[in-house]
């Protein structure tokens, strides 16, 4: 088939995007002896944005180069720059302000994700941003799946493949603090570091698999109408929690502490657990106890029923 423009990933499993490109480019070759078409613009897509990449795309076969994550702006020079005017259609609406609108409905607050900058960066929509997380959500379930151990010698490239996309992906929402955590896991897949990857994937896994869930439920609060709603904790939780404090049972009580860090709470709730640890820490089981108490019996829990 005939195409007007390529994007091309630089970092794919299998059939990297250098090996893709030399594979288009030496197919046209076979072509031009029995067709005089031009050669398709072929754009890197990478992110990968050192000094050099762009001459060292260039030599390799592309003819254009887009730094992850992708400015929507410098993308729609790129379009403008390689697809045949006759296929350009001016748009009736000024971009920069269509780019600024977002939905009056559209309050989202997700903990260590700068939702501004991601409406920013997947197109200047809050719906379309919304897309983009329940998208993001699927393949961060996918890939926690394909992540869930430390690669051998032989995994590491399929392994730092993983993870690159994964920085990308991040930093395409506004989860910065998560796309940092992947590019380090990237640069130590290349290196070889299987003992840095080892130390750093647990960690990584837990925000990841955070991340993903506070997502989803402020998505939910979207679709039921209450944005300015709580998670909150379970009192069954709460309850057990109490119970292991005051019989001082201290791993029960930091592994019941660890799961509730997890939760995507509100800044009060946090407050209140992280509170609970310390005390632990100090042994001063008691204080812990009666704020747990001061969870149960506070406006952050619901009823029995």
């Amino acid at each position: 088939n005939g195409y007007d423009i390529v994007f091309m990933d630089h970092m794919m499993p299998g059939m990297d995007g250098v090996e893709a490109v030399a594979a288009i480019r030496e197919w046209e070759g076979e072509q031009a002896e029995t067709s005089d078409g031009p050669r398709v613009p072929i754009v890197a897509l990478t992110a990968n944005a050192v000094s050099g990449m762009r001459e060292m795309f260039l030599a390799q076969g592309f003819n254009d180069f887009l730094a992850k994550p992708i400015d929507v702006s410098k993308l729609d020079e790129v379009i403008g720059k390689w697809l045949p005017r006759e296929k350009q259609i001016k748009s009736d609406g000024d971009p920069a302000s269509s780019a600024r609108k977002q939905d009056s409905s559209g309050k989202l607050e997700i903990p260590g994700v700068d939702v501004k900058r991601g409406i920013a960066m997947t197109g200047g929509t809050f719906e379309g941003y919304v897309e983009v997380l329940e998208l993001y959500c699927q393949d961060v379930a996918k890939r926690l799946e394909i992540l869930s151990g430390v690669p051998d010698e032989d995994g590491l490239a399929f392994f730092t493949t993983q993870v690159h996309a994964l920085k990308s992906s991040s930093a395409n929402i506004g989860a910065a603090d998560l796309s940092k955590e992947a590019a380090m896991l990237e640069d130590a897949g290349k290196r070889g570091d299987v003992a840095a990857i080892s130390e750093a994937l647990d960690g990584f896994r837990d925000d990841l698999s955070l991340t993903a869930e506070r997502i989803r439920y402020a998505l939910s609060l979207r679709e039921e109408g209450s944005v300015d709603g709580e998670l909150l904790p379970d009192r069954a939780v709460l309850l057990r929690l109490k119970e292991t404090l005051e019989a001082e049972e201290i791993r029960a009580a930091d592994g019941i502490l660890n799961e509730l860090k997890k939760k995507p709470f509100g800044k009060e709730i946090r407050d209140l657990i992280s509170e609970v640890s310390d005390c632990v820490l100090m042994s001063d089981f008691k204080a812990a106890a009666d704020i747990t108490e001061e969870l149960l019996a506070g406006q952050y829990v619901g009823h029995d029923d």
